[in-house]
């Protein structure tokens, strides 16, 4: 096992060695040898010892095993440095060339072997060309450019980041697929190489593009650079450019979301529109131009925009003035907006509304100018999210809503807060208060949030038009309006209308007689429904009833609930014409026969009229319908014809008794007036015509004739016959041409041609000729025309080319086209004109590009110098047919007509000046001198000396800089030194002095002279202090705001109403100031607000129950949970257990008064009598060896002892105990979080008064600031039958044995004043063990003690179903062996002085089954808190069972009561008698010996005999 462990430890140190000393490890030969020729290369010195570790004697590489993997080198001498000295490394990833001297194809001739590499080129690495696509294993490149030339990001395509630097010449994006994702070029003038805008779709992984450049970034007419962007950027920064077409920026980025176009010169109106897609998270910095105009509604969906130093004027939207707090207002800026200031009050701008989605559990808080900030504070509480910026937040719940569950919704920067139902609701109106200048407030609830979502109109009872009334404000619990056009009156009555957001509305009828308050009050009995009820409780009558007040009753004529009913009058002016009214449904009766009609106004006819007939109703008399005759018209008149006659004559036809005719043939119909017409295929007129009837012929239809329409007309040719004539076709009867060939078509009309045109034309059907199409001929259209050439001839002429009758020409060498037109030009390289001119096909000469030449254009000129000769003549190069000059030294560039100037530090000229290549002569920089331009001249003092003289400092011509003498200071030695401010010792706080100002260059943000932390804008008040970590005010536990000038108040206490409402005051600290206060109970606004800075006073309506209570003033809210509760004097209380039907239960505050036998809280308990009575009664022989069984019950006595050390209180009974802690002191924040936790065990001081059964102890309690608190608790065992306890008013009876602990918690130092207190309780039970030494000694003359209370033996239970926080008296009990420990926790605190409601809850995260924890919730008590909770411990009489326990005695230790005997009658009774006397005389003692003396639970208590 040793062996194994040493290996282990072994193989750690060895693994560690290889972590811990990477750069350690020999590099391999290839590797080394690669490494030293480079570092040779550069100008370095290698070690002296090449095969020691190099990766720590060269500086600057990392190396993993036996490779470099990480190397940054500056070259200090001037030799060309190519691919090949970096490709021998074999895992090189990360590459830092300073000051390199490159071969020219240094980056495209795969410098590297691995891919993924990290290149950077910095200070001024040169020498290298990018005029091809750059090695692919390169994927960072960082490139410091130090030429103009122009650069072309094609090559750079397998770059995944690239920035480039210094760059100064044109750009050209490309069109190849590229790689790149990340893109960020800075440069003084880089230029658009092209004039048309930029396109970046062939950039489909570019993330983020950054361009920090000047105004020669540019497309000359305004319009933004580019054209389109790929959808996976995300990050666009232009920055020095110039463009106005702000629009097309916008349209082109609006999936970015994070767009910064700063300083670029944007010289245009801002859009009305900003086109981008709207997410959360989009950000615009618009900040540096020159935009004009003023900002919409629609940059309200931005969640972050910088408008900052431009020219725009006008108001700013109310999204962003609502909102503008000193962070916002730096946005806005250096423009000529009208009235930009921070929000210091209630901003009305705001409209929200609540939207609750139950399928997803979601919450929407929705409207307009809802702002930025996720800093919403809502009760319920919830935690918002911005969805949409100023317009949707979205929370999240756990929690089950109603509809009309109340949210209260603050936005602290707006300071603004509102009252919002989760489904709006039709408005509630309570009070209308009328002013004498007709302005209206409406008191209720459910009105609009926002005036501009509010209508209120007035409409005078028989008026046609309404009375609008101006809105002033409006909120959630009160509406004002102005009505001036109302008048005044005692009698006009108006209805008065509000319409919501929702077009919810709310019609009141009152009446408004000058200025006053009209409550709402019910009407009696609702007016008896005979009128209209009014808003004040009178009763506007209807026409029909009286006018006394309630409209009880009708006036003549009128009967029904409504007085709508009445009995009709006749036309003699009589009620129902004389005849009977029944009023109960207002009808009146007639006699049948001679009278009807609703008013009996009618007279009855003969028969009726037998319904053929009018009867008039003033005479009785029929007048009879056509057809009908007879007094009562019961005769009838047969069909009259259109000659006058029935039957049209006896010669028609015969008129019968019923009105009918008998028509003579031919003739039909009713009267006997029609004639059938002529019939063919068995249809009248053959189907194709119409008969008339009145003289029996047909009318044919069109093309149809012969007197029965039976045949039909054929169509007619041009020549106007049927068919065309006899010679062209034949007439049918059916109407239809038989063609004679070669005649066809419907009328015959039409004859073929030619070969049918061949396909290629038209054929005209009634010449027979052809109409050929385009380029096609003869008379069928057979041969085609061939194309012509530019001598207007087909194929060009007979010379070049012949035509084929399918009109393509056959040409003849050495021409050739469609048309033989054409002629070769010469070919070099098989290509024509060598690919390096255009060829002229009509002459079949050569046109050369620029710069070739020959026939061919084979052969390219070279550069021409400046003295007009290719390669600047034949001394300076040999021109090649290439093109390309070859230089003769020392001259070189492509025409040969530069010379070198001299070099110094490697670079032309020093680097300081710039080279006349014409005559090799260096023009110096300013400051630079000799004629390589490497010294430099130092800075002029006043004294106009370098370094201002010698006797102030020492030129560097290397440098150009002074070494200045050391009590002199600045760039020219010119200004004695200045103190900066010293921090800790510190100049600066250790950062940098600038000695010619004495001013610190301070970390960025740090503001403070000293560089020692951020100072706080404004003075810390109310013993706040600045911390300058973070530049804020750290205020005390009972303030908050930027300055801590702003009350954080909380409330000790509350003084509440009854249930019917009323008064309510709060104790507390409330401050001064009380900015936009509102109190609500349960939701329900609190209504006539008085405060001070210790009280606050208002009133509630009718309510029951315990609610919460949320009070909101200065941006700050604080929610007391379950703190109010109402008071119902008339509320009856039950007892617990319903006092276990042994007492009178006390039902004000449920207190039971047990029977003189019993105690405990619920009278569940028997007093701890010495002896109770036997039973059942012995039975008693007279026989000496008679046996007596009894069984006497005794009660367990309960004994309480105190730990001093750990203020435990420990109640045993038999075999059990219970034991009661205060556990901890808890802090919970405005959420009812946990923010600080004190335990308390362990850390009592106790004492005990030696007079009393009274015990003390208490601690320190470290709070804020280092102050300290203090709590103390109080126990006291009751040693009386029964002790009454007074607390807060309340009466407490506590029985013997009882414990009574009152606990006082003082000056308490709260983290903040909307914390407050939980002080927790531990209960929980434990079996007692205990085995004496000579228990098992059956021949000892002391008792030998054994429990055997395994039949009380219980499982421990807890039960909590009598906490109840609406309750004042709360109760818990531990069940276990049969022994109850109940108790009893009151819900009502004296806080600080003064009496108050608190609750008690469960701990859950208590998992033991015989424990229990309860959390007593105390108020933010400044002074002192008060509880007093009580317990007590008794036998489950339920369960507990007295003959469990069986104790046997000898005859010198008789002291426990005997539980079953069997000895003689007599020794039974004298043993009886001396054992009760001598345990009423030592019954405490006893009960400690048993207790000690206890074993097991499952043992017997067994005593020998005598």
């Amino acid at each position: 096992m040793i062996e194994k462990r040493s290996f282990y430890f072994f193989l750690f140190l060895f693994i560690s060695f290889l972590i811990f000393n990477t750069n350690a490890l020999v590099l391999s030969q290839s590797e080394k040898n690669c490494l030293l020729s480079l570092n040779g290369k550069i100008g370095n010195t290698n070690p002296n010892n090449n095969d020691g570790d190099l990766c720590s004697e060269i500086p600057n590489i990392k190396c993993i095993g036996e490779n470099v993997v990480e190397l940054s080198f500056t070259q200090i001498n001037t030799e060309v440095i190519n691919a090949l000295d970096f490709n021998c490394f074999s895992s090189l990833s990360k590459v830092t060339l300073n000051n390199f001297f490159l071969a020219e194809d240094f980056l495209t001739n795969n410098p590297f072997q691995i891919n993924n590499v990290s290149l950077s080129l910095i200070g001024s690495t040169s020498g290298f060309k990018i005029d091809k696509i750059i090695s692919s294993k390169i994927s960072y490149l960082d490139i410091n450019l130090i030429t103009e030339d122009s650069i072309l990001l094609s090559y750079f395509i397998n770059v995944k980041i690239l920035n480039i630097k210094g760059a100064t010449g044109q750009i050209n994006f490309g069109t190849e697929t590229s790689d790149n994702e990340e893109i960020y070029l800075v440069g003084n003038s880089i230029a658009i190489s092209s004039p048309s805008r930029i396109g970046l779709s062939n950039y489909s992984k570019l993330k983020i593009l950054n361009i920090e450049t000047s105004t020669d970034f540019k497309i000359n007419d305004g319009n933004f650079q580019f054209i389109n962007a790929p959808s996976s950027l995300y990050n666009f920064k232009l920055k020095g450019s110039t463009f106005t077409n702000l629009v097309s920026a916008f349209s082109v980025l609006n999936k970015v979301s994070s767009i910064g176009i700063s300083n670029n010169l944007i010289s245009t109106t801002l859009p009305t529109t900003h086109q981008l897609t709207i997410s959360p998270s989009l950000n615009v910095d618009l900040s540096n131009n020159q935009l004009t105009g003023t900002i919409s509604q629609d940059y309200c969906s931005i969640s972050k925009i910088n408008f900052s130093s431009n020219k725009l004027t006008g108001n700013i939207p109310n999204c962003f003035t609502c909102f503008m707090d000193s962070a916002m207002i730096l946005n806005f800026n250096g423009n000529s907006f009208t009235g930009l200031k921070e929000v210091t009050t209630y901003c009305n701008e705001i409209i929200p509304k609540l939207r609750y989605v139950k399928e997803s559990n979601k919450i929407y808080l929705e409207g307009t100018n809802l702002g930025f900030n996720e800093n919403i504070v809502s009760n319920p509480v919830l935690t918002w999210k911005m969805q949409t910026p100023s317009s949707v937040f979205v929370a999240d719940t756990i929690n089950s809503y109603t509809d009309s569950q109340l949210f209260t919704v603050n936005f602290p920067i707006a300071k603004a807060s509102f009252t919002i139902r989760l489904v709006e609701a039709t408005p509630v109106v309570t009070s209308i208060i009328v002013s004498a200048s007709k302005v209206l407030t409406i008191q209720g609830s459910d009105f609009s949030n926002h005036l501009s979502l509010t209508n209120v109109k007035l409409k005078k009872k028989g008026a046609t038009t309404d009375i609008t009334c101006t809105i002033n404000s409006s909120s959630f619990n009160k509406i004002e309006c102005t009505c001036s056009s109302l008048v005044f009156s005692s009698t006009d009555i108006y209805t008065l209308t509000i319409i919501t957001s929702n077009q919810l509305s709310k019609e009141i009828t009152t009446k408004f007689s000058g200025a006053t308050t009209i409550s709402s009050l019910p009407c009696t009995n609702n007016c008896f429904s005979r009128g209209t009820c009014l808003f004040d409780g009178t009763c506007d009558c209807n026409a029909n009833s009286t006018t006394n007040s309630d409209c009880s009753e009708c006036i003549f004529n009128h009967y029904g609930p409504t007085c709508s009913l009445t009995c009709p009058i006749g036309t003699n002016g009589k009620i129902c014409s004389g005849y009977t009214c029944f009023t109960n449904n207002v009808t009146c009766s007639c006699i049948e026969d001679q009278a009807n009609g609703n008013a009996c106004q009618n007279k009855v006819c003969p028969s009726g009229c037998s319904g053929h007939g009018t009867c008039d109703s003033l005479t009785g008399v029929c007048s009879c319908s056509n057809g009908f005759y007879g007094t009562d018209c019961s005769k009838k008149s047969c069909p009259i014809a259109p000659n006058g006659y029935g039957c049209s004559g006896n010669v028609n036809g015969k008129c019968n008794d019923d009105g009918t005719c008998t028509c003579n043939s031919p003739y039909f119909g009713k009267d006997c007036s029609s004639i059938p017409c002529p019939v063919s295929n068995q249809k009248e007129c053959g189907g194709n015509g119409a008969c008339t009837y009145s003289n029996g012929t047909c009318k044919c239809n069109p093309d149809f004739y012969e007197a029965d329409c039976s045949k039909k007309h054929c169509p007619v040719g041009p020549n106007k016959y049927e068919c065309s004539g006899y010679l062209n076709g034949i007439c049918k009867d059916n109407g239809a041409c038989t063609c004679i060939s070669p005649y066809y078509g419907t009328n015959c009309s039409l004859s073929p041609c030619p070969n049918s045109c061949s396909g290629n034309g038209n054929c005209n059907g009634e010449t027979g000729k052809c109409t050929c199409a385009h380029n096609f001929y003869e008379a069928d259209c057979s041969k085609k025309h061939c194309p012509t050439g530019t001598n207007e001839l087909e194929c060009s002429g007979n010379v070049n080319g012949i035509c084929n009758n399918n009109g393509t020409c056959t040409c003849k060498p050495p021409y050739f086209g469609n048309n033989c037109g054409s002629i070769p030009c010469p070919t070099s390289n098989t290509l024509s004109c060598s690919g390096n001119g255009n060829c002229n096909n009509v002459t079949g000469v050569c046109s050369c590009n620029k710069d070739f030449y020959q026939s061919d254009c084979s052969k390219k000129h070279c550069p021409v110098g400046a003295n007009g000769f290719e390669c600047s003549g034949y001394l300076n190069g040999i021109c090649n047919d290439n093109g390309e000059c070859s230089c003769i030294p020392p001259y070189y560039e492509k025409d040969c007509g530069y010379i070198l100037c001299p070099i110094s530090n490697s670079l032309s000229c020093g680097g300081n000046g710039n080279c006349n290549n014409l005559t090799g002569v260096c023009s110096c920089n300013t400051d630079y001198y000799e004629s390589d331009c490497s010294k430099k001249r130092c800075p002029t003092g006043s004294n106009g000396f370098e370094c201002s003289g010698n006797t102030n400092g020492r030129c560097d011509s290397e440098s150009g800089e002074c070494e200045c003498n050391s009590d002199r200071q600045g760039i020219d030695c010119g200004t004695g030194f200045r103190q900066c401010p010293i921090y800790q010792d510190q100049l600066c706080n250790g950062k940098s002095c600038n000695n010619q100002t004495g001013i610190c260059s301070c970390d960025p943000g740090v503001t403070l002279p000293d560089c020692s932390g951020v100072a706080c804008p404004s003075t810390c008040s109310n013993g706040a202090y600045c911390d300058i970590s973070i530049g804020h005010c750290k205020c005390g536990p009972s303030w908050t705001g930027s300055d801590c000038n702003v009350p954080l108040h909380y409330i000790t206490s509350i003084e509440p109403c009854s249930t019917k409402g009323g008064k309510v005051t709060f104790y507390g600290w409330f401050g001064d100031i009380h900015n936009l206060i509102s109190i609500s109970i349960g939701g329900t606004r609190c209504t006539n607000i008085v405060e001070t800075n210790q009280t606050i006073t208002c009133e509630i309506g009718a309510g029951t129950g315990l609610k919460d209570v949320l009070l909101l003033q200065n941006g700050v809210s604080v929610l007391s949970k379950n703190s109010f509760r109402y008071l119902n004097t008339e509320e009856s209380i039950s007892c617990l257990n319903d006092c276990s039907d042994n007492g009178e239960c006390s039902t004000t505050y449920g207190i039971c008064k047990c029977k003189i036998e019993k105690i405990g809280f619920d009278c569940s308990a028997r007093k701890p009598q010495d002896l109770i009575t036997p039973s059942p009664t012995p039975s008693i022989s007279s026989s000496s060896s008679s046996s007596d069984n009894s069984t006497l019950e005794i009660v367990p006595i309960s004994i309480t002892n105190i730990d001093f050390k750990n203020g435990e209180i420990l109640i045993s009974n038999e075999d059990t105990s219970f034991t009661i802690l205060l556990d901890s002191l808890v802090e919970l924040d405005y959420n009812g979080d946990v923010v600080k936790t004190t335990i308390l065990r362990n850390k009592w001081i106790g004492s005990q008064d030696p007079n009393t059964e009274k015990y003390s102890f208490s601690q320190s309690v470290s709070t804020f600031n280092g102050i300290s608190g203090k709590i103390q608790f109080d126990v006291e065992v009751v040693k009386d039958d029964i002790k009454q306890y007074q607390f807060a008013g309340l009466n407490l009876p506590l029985d013997k044995d009882g414990i009574e602990i009152v606990v006082n918690i003082t000056n308490y130092q709260f983290l903040s004043g909307l914390n407050t207190l939980q002080l927790r309780f531990n209960s929980f039970a434990n079996e007692i063990v205990i085995k004496d030494s000579d228990d098992d000694d059956e021949d000892s003359d002391s008792s030998t003690i054994n429990y055997d209370n395994g039949c009380n033996e219980r499982e421990a239970e807890i039960d909590t179903k009598n906490i109840d926080p609406s309750k004042t008296l709360n109760y818990i009990s531990i069940k276990k062996n049969s022994k109850v420990l109940f108790g009893r926790f009151i819900n009502i605190a004296i806080s600080d002085s003064r009496q108050t409601f608190i609750t008690s809850e469960i701990i859950e995260e208590n998992t033991n089954s015989s424990a229990i924890t309860i959390g007593i919730n105390l108020p933010h008590c400044v002074d002192s808190c008060f509880i007093d909770p009580q317990f007590t411990l008794s036998p489950d009489y339920s369960t507990y069972k007295f003959s469990c326990v069986v104790i046997i005695v000898p005859p010198s230790r008789v002291w426990i009561i005997v539980i079953v005997v069997v000895i003689p009658t007599i020794i039974a009774s004298v043993a009886l008698y001396f054992g009760i006397r001598y345990y009423k005389k030592n019954r405490y003692s006893i009960r400690l010996y048993t207790m000690k003396k206890s074993s097991a639970i499952k043992k017997k208590i067994t005593l020998k005999k005598s």
